[in-house]
């Protein structure tokens, strides 16, 4: 994701959205997944699998999934 784009997805990304996301995630993580698995189930049901790889929360969450695979810690790459 370019610049561009990380400020646009930003200002964008409603308290709505994140809530939203954000409960998705906790759901997973009760269900015993990982937080890598986690992300991989999401960046799925926001790309339609594949179908719509440009959708934005999707782009983010790739983001976030490759900063967590490069060590960062689940806050840090969920910023």
């Amino acid at each position: 994701m370019n610049n561009f784009e990380r400020y646009i997805y930003q200002r964008t990304f409603s308290a709505a959205d994140r809530i939203e996301l954000y409960d998705d995630f906790r759901q997973y993580l009760l269900d015993g997944l990982s937080a890598q698995d986690t992300f991989a189930k999401l960046i799925d049901n926001y790309t339609r699998r594949g179908e719509n790889p440009g959708n934005p929360i999707g782009k983010i969450l790739k983001e976030c999934s490759d900063n967590l695979k490069a060590g960062f810690s689940l806050s840090e790459s969920l910023r």
